[in-house]
């Protein structure tokens, strides 16, 4: 039901989840809990009985959001964007591989 997806050029317009396009006391309340668009890639990550923070970080590396020098410097913070130990460009990938 979700997962059809369509990006238009223009300001976003809400439809409602039925395919009939009408309201429903069922259609408000699955557009209430709907969190947005679904990550099928890591669906199975946040499915997994492990602690919220581990899965929060694995969303984060593979989103290429965990606060290293170069996304730090993106934000225009002044300084290193080398790693400290090897004096190579500090990304995610570097990091943790």
């Amino acid at each position: 039901m979700f997962n059809m997806v369509t990006l238009e050029a223009g300001r976003d317009k809400v439809h409602w989840a039925e395919q009939s396009r009408k309201y429903s006391s069922c259609s408000l309340y699955e557009f209430i809990i709907f969190g947005g668009i679904i990550d099928q890639k890591l669906i199975n990550v946040w499915r997994c009985n492990i602690p919220l923070k581990v899965k929060i970080f694995i969303w984060m590396a593979a989103h290429d959001r965990i606060q290293l020098g170069v996304q730090l410097n993106k934000k225009q913070r002044t300084g290193l964007e080398n790693c400290v130990a090897c004096d190579k460009l500090e990304t995610t990938d570097h990091i943790l591989f």
